[in-house]
């Protein structure tokens, strides 16, 4: 509530004041002038209360949940491209560790290589379905093992387990293993492509390569081999 105070005078006004004993200080004045100052302020706190208790109007809202559908159409498969990305990057280095992995092992242990694609002595990365033993069919989208013929009980030096759903590994040409000799080559005399592809196709596969004395390599072109001049195919 907004009051009015005089002096002592008859008809004096000096000033007015609120609930909150605040006092405007104001000159000599007819009441009437107070009474227009008390309208005021009334209607200023009004408006004040008011601007506080206002929301969102349903029309700010549907601005506000556009724009956010917006940015989430560009948003969502930007986030899965690079998810995949990861998954590739992530595949691909762990056969090239495991490649390298097996290499050193096998100029460390200086076995002489006997029987083809792990069945005899020797230290290779075979696809493994179980990652156990390797698998004659050569399915790398299982997984892979590093077997070493020195390890007690053949059991396996690595284990690598199938690959993310969507990503496919092919070798080329097709073989259950690599096996390398105790001076770190290659005993498959031929250049092994891996390929790795995911449901983008060929134009994001990645390769990886082991020539015949035995270097790992991996493109650094993605949908290119590692010369970086043939594009990649995927089955």
């Amino acid at each position: 509530m907004i009051t009015c105070q005089f002096d002592a005078r008859p008809g004096a006004y000096i000033g007015a004041m609120d609930t909150t004993n605040t006092a405007v200080r104001l000159p000599t004045a007819p009441s009437a002038l107070c009474t227009l100052l008390g309208k005021r302020l009334r209607r200023s706190r009004r408006d004040r209360s008011s601007a506080r208790g206002r929301g969102f109007t349903l029309f700010e809202l549907m601005i506000v949940v556009s724009i956010a559908a917006i940015l989430a159409s560009l948003a969502v498969p930007a986030m899965h491209s690079f998810l995949q990305d990861e998954e590739q990057i992530s595949a691909v280095t762990n056969l090239i560790t495991n490649l390298n992995y097996a290499r050193s092992e096998a100029i460390k242990e200086d076995v002489p290589v006997a029987g083809a694609n792990c069945t005899g002595t020797g230290v290779c990365l075979c696809a493994s379905a179980n990652g156990t033993s390797c698998d004659a069919g050569g399915n790398w989208n299982n997984g892979w093992i590093l077997y070493s013929s020195a390890n007690p009980a053949g059991k396996p030096l690595e284990v690598t387990g199938a690959l993310q759903s969507g990503l496919t590994l092919t070798a080329a040409p097709a073989t259950p293993a690599v096996t390398f000799q105790s001076n770190g080559t290659s005993s498959l005399n031929a250049l092994v492509q891996f390929t790795l592809c995911d449901s983008r196709g060929a134009a994001y596969a990645r390769e990886v390569e082991v020539d015949v004395s035995g270097r790992i390599q991996a493109s650094s072109h993605v949908g290119y081999d590692v010369t970086g001049t043939t594009a990649l195919t995927c089955p």
